[in-house]
């Protein structure tokens, strides 16, 4: 399993630090877990990290690292599922000033 810290909150050092994982391979904000229960994880609980694959924080990473242009700082998710993504680009985002806006045709989706 894989967490995301979310950034602001924590590093991804004292994220593993602090629910016994290791820093992940290739993304800043991953710590991986060999399992467990993330819900009993107090970064969890508390929203400083979030459930999420090493992959798809690479995603997020990837859009944080383009160069941003005419839009001020506007990024528009149009897939944002369950929101995992949104999340963290609105983490990143929030140092930068860049506002995420999340759709998707889902009610049960989250709005950051």
């Amino acid at each position: 399993m894989h967490l995301a810290a979310r950034a602001g909150a924590l590093t991804a050092a004292e994220l593993a630090d602090a629910v016994g994982g290791t820093v992940g391979r290739y993304s800043p904000y991953a710590v991986y877990l060999p399992g467990g229960d993330p819900g009993r994880l107090a970064p969890v609980r508390d929203g400083a990290a979030l459930v999420q694959d090493e992959g798809s924080q690479l995603v997020a990473r990837a859009l944080t690292l383009a160069p941003v242009e005419r839009d001020g700082g506007r990024w528009l998710d149009l897939c944002a599922g369950p929101g995992g993504k949104t999340a963290l680009l609105a983490s990143l985002g929030t140092g930068s000033g860049a506002h995420v806006t999340a759709v998707e045709p889902a009610r049960a989706a989250p709005t950051w």
